[in-house]
């Protein structure tokens, strides 16, 4: 198992090729206004695609079913973001 490092794509949903069974740990800003998520993998197994949503708080088209894996915050706290996966 190891931890890697994926960046957070500023649009409204983004894919993400890992692999299968990959555990989000952590979302946060590591630079100035560029968000990651560390993910905890095993890198026998195969590769998978998850799509990935980026929402600010207050917008209402979060779809049902779909997990929130982390809240992160660009311009020093200005724009509040969340990380949710379909």
């Amino acid at each position: 198992m190891q931890v890697w490092k994926y960046p957070i794509e500023m649009t409204i949903q983004f894919k993400v090729s890992m692999p299968a069974g990959a555990q989000i740990l952590h979302v946060a800003c590591q630079f100035p206004n560029q968000p990651y998520m560390w993910v905890l993998v095993n890198t026998e197994n195969h590769r998978e695609l998850r799509l990935f949503l980026v929402r600010g708080t207050g917008q209402e088209d979060i779809p049902e079913g779909t997990r929130h894996h982390g809240t992160f915050f660009l311009d020093g706290g200005r724009f509040v973001f969340h990380l949710f996966e379909r």
